[in-house]
């Protein structure tokens, strides 16, 4: 039977609304359940709309179903939806601007019938966010909405966190109007964090990332800090290093804010020496887990590092850091023959892409991460030998000089060719020019045939916010003291397809991350000039150290120096210092590349230092000092 044409086309009414159904449809969801659950009932009840010929009621029911699709970001003042891809009328996505005035319009003649807090406090979070209705009664509403939905230990990873959240943000849009809120909310949390007990799991800790929102007296900062610090007591007598950590290092960053700096600092210590309790129990495993030890007394170092040099005699913690980078020394002896031999095969791109969406879909987050993180090698060796195969099997070109040309058609670098029909030691530059268009290609195919699919996929099943990135580079060995933030930031912005965000955020602390460790293993990284004039060497100079390639692995040196630092290569680094990315290149493959791989790095380094794993590459395991990227 045809549809109703006319009935499609009719202004939505409430009464359409009353008699849609959606509140059977919403029947069998929970106040807890995240948005997800949500769109999913209300679209199933407008499928089943349609196919009634209840074209009206479809109608609602699919667009109360769309305002609840779009991710949250609850910290956001500005864009707190995120799209989907799906949309209204046939569009691509959806985001707020996507409903129209008449949309606005409906929901603010319906949102006092809404009984269902979260339902109800996304329509009047929308209508807060559209410049037609913007009026403080709803933001009001959202709060309370947001504010009733149930927080506690189970619930909280399931999006009421976020709602509270996103209700703190909106109380602070509003200030005045929702001061008394913003006490009652602070005072909840307060409450909740003080009842909490060991078996809460992570629940304190993020409840207290949200309580960091106030600024609080000293006293109240010293009462959380207090809490958090007698919960990892408790999770050191159960065994749980691993949350124990977690809580000594917020207690730390408490106990500071609380004006305490000795305890803070014995926090820190406590902190450091949960790795090396780590490291001393993957050695006495039955594996003898040499290399997974060995990042974990590098993460006790790190952690020892961010205590100010004025606090540490107390603890003898210069000796402590010595007497931990000489058992570090030690595992990497005891390191060798501990690894495996990767093997890649030539596919096509369609089944590269299609393998890619199957290595992380229908997993948990972390390990659809490392799937992320593990899809794509490009060993240095292997791209040594390609360029030559392609010089010998195109002599002509091997022997014309050269010229590389930037996108203003600037040279940039040139070669005169090599000088005999097999390359010589002379002959490097041109095998290191030939190698960055290798390399080049692969980024392409990397790109579009692994990293976006599978970020396809994990943006589809997984919301990741910038906390939740920035944990991560606090736990990776490879982050700098006083760099998580800044990593976590780039991390976060890639994830969420703003690459050019990204690349400015990541590059300079890549650097920042090669200078670091060079410095740790005792390379100098500076320049003095004749007038005495001490300077910091930029990344090229300190990626042709040969502690770099002994420190990283020839492998991650080469792509280093070829990504940022490579006149032959993407040289991002240049680029980004001097202004020389338009908006396109900003976006491009390489800039894609450049994130994927600057995660790589981190997530790698924090799963080896949590998990065992021993997956290298062959050409990665002949650096007997490659300990940063363990494959």
């Amino acid at each position: 039977m045809p549809k109703n044409t006319s009935a499609h086309q009719s202004e939505l009414t409430v009464a359409h609304f009353a008699d849609c159904g959606w509140r059977e449809a919403l029947d069998n969801v929970t106040q807890h359940e995240n948005r997800t659950a949500i769109f999913l009932a209300l679209s199933s009840a407008a499928s089943q709309a349609e196919t009634e010929e209840r074209y009206a009621h479809g109608r609602v029911l699919q667009l109360l179903a769309f305002a609840c699709a779009m991710h949250l970001d609850p910290t956001s003042r500005n864009e707190p939806f995120k799209p989907i891809p799906v949309g209204l009328d046939g569009q691509p996505s959806i985001i707020p601007r996507d409903f129209t005035e008449a949309h606005m319009d409906f929901f603010a003649q319906i949102i006092d019938d809404i009984d269902h807090p979260l339902l109800k406090g996304r329509l009047a979070d929308l209508l807060w966010m559209h410049p037609n209705t913007r009026h403080s009664k709803f933001a009001l509403t959202a709060i309370d909405c947001y504010r009733s939905i149930p927080l506690n230990s189970d619930t909280w990873a399931s999006g009421a966190l976020e709602c509270l959240q996103r209700a703190v943000t909106l109380a602070l849009s509003v200030r005045s109007a929702a001061s008394g809120r913003l006490d009652q909310i602070r005072d909840s949390l307060s409450d909740a964090i003080d009842a909490s007990t060991a078996d809460d799991g992570f629940f304190p800790l993020k409840l207290a990332d949200v309580l960091d929102t106030w600024e609080l007296s000293e006293e109240q900062c010293a009462s959380v800090a207090t809490k958090l610090g007698s919960l990892a007591l408790a999770l050191e007598g159960q065994g749980d290093v691993y949350k124990e950590r977690q809580y000594r290092q917020a207690a730390a960053t408490w106990f500071i804010k609380a004006g305490d700096h000795s305890k803070s600092v014995a926090m820190t210590v406590a902190q450091a020496e949960t790795w090396v309790k780590e490291a001393e129990a993957r050695i006495r495993s039955d594996e003898q887990e040499f290399l997974v030890a060995m990042d974990c007394y590098e993460m006790a170092i790190k952690v020892y590092q961010t205590i100010p040099r004025a606090e540490r005699a107390p603890y003898q913690i210069d000796q402590r850091i010595a007497e931990l980078q000489r058992h570090h020394t030690e595992c990497r002896e005891n390191s060798q023959g501990q690894f495996k031999t990767f093997v890649s095969s030539s596919m096509d791109l369609a089944d590269i892409a299609a393998e890619a969406r199957n290595a992380v879909a229908n997993k948990g987050l972390e390990d659809a991460m490392r799937a992320f993180a593990g899809l794509h090698t490009i060993p240095a060796e292997r791209l040594r030998s390609l360029a030559v195969e392609s010089l010998a099997s195109s002599p002509i070109r091997a022997f014309m000089a050269t010229n590389f040309l930037d996108s203003d058609n600037r040279v940039i670098g040139r070669h005169s060719g090599i000088s005999g029909a097999t390359p010589t030691e002379a002959d490097e530059t041109v095998v290191s020019a030939e190698m960055a268009v290798h390399y080049s290609w692969m980024i392409g195919a990397a790109v579009y045939g692994c990293i976006l699919p599978a970020l396809e996929v994990l943006n589809a099943e997984h919301i990741v916010g910038k906390s939740d990135f920035v944990q991560l580079a606090r736990q990776s060995p490879i982050v700098p003291p006083g760099r998580e933030i800044l990593f976590g930031k780039a991390l976060f912005y890639g994830f969420d397809h703003e690459f050019d965000t990204a690349l400015h955020l990541l590059v300079p602390q890549i650097e920042n991350m090669v200078r670091f460790h060079l410095k740790l293993r005792g390379a100098k990284t500076t320049n003095v000039n004749p007038e005495g004039i001490e300077t910091e060497n930029a990344l090229s100079t300190l990626m042709d150290l040969p502690e770099a390639t002994d420190i990283f692995g020839k492998d991650v040196a080469y792509e280093i120096r070829t990504l940022f630092c490579d006149r032959f290569g993407q040289n991002l680094r240049n680029n980004i210092a001097h202004g020389l990315l338009d908006d396109a290149q900003s976006q491009s493959v390489h800039t894609i590349y450049a994130w994927w791989y600057g995660l790589k790095l981190v997530f790698r380094a924090y799963w080896n230092a949590a998990h065992h794993t021993d997956e290298r590459t062959e050409e990665e395991s002949k650096s007997e000092t490659a300990d940063l990227d363990h494959e």
